[in-house]
């Protein structure tokens, strides 16, 4: 699910204190946070999921 930090406050909540991050594009996939921009850990995480 996308979700916009500038416009969502508890968007931003999340991304901070549940997730430990302070950057954009954070991707949450199961129990695996990648942070950054890393299409391989992209794919490597969503292949997980499946």
């Amino acid at each position: 699910m996308e979700k916009d930090v500038r416009s969502d406050y508890q968007a931003l909540f999340e991304l901070v204190e549940e997730l430990g991050s302070r950057q954009t594009p954070t991707l949450h996939v199961g129990d695996r946070v990648i942070l950054g921009f890393d299409p391989v850990a992209y794919d490597e995480g969503l292949r997980e999921e499946t």
